[in-house]
């Protein structure tokens, strides 16, 4: 994607790639290697994109954790916690 921003194609279709690198492991490891903080627009997209992918490379599995029905993101979350206080 030369160039190329997902601006174009809205807020919402970017939360759908940031939500599907959460919850479907098969679209994290085919689209990890290609995709890059750079394509989305705020500030937060760019870091939970960086964030999630450089998680699963490390980890090999999704930085998230299921508590009952609310969804959160706290692999990253402590993970970078932990580099800030280094």
């Amino acid at each position: 994607m030369e160039n190329e921003k997902l601006t174009s194609f809205g807020n919402s279709f970017q939360s759908k790639i940031i939500s599907s690198l959460l919850v479907k492991k098969t679209f994290l490891q085919t689209i990890s290697d290609i995709l890059q903080e750079e394509y989305f627009d705020s500030d937060a997209n760019k870091w939970l994109v960086k964030n999630i992918i450089s998680y699963f490379y490390e980890f090999k599995t999704f930085p998230f954790i299921l508590r009952g029905k609310s969804h959160t993101v706290t692999g990253v979350v402590n993970r970078s916690q932990s580099v800030l206080k280094t």
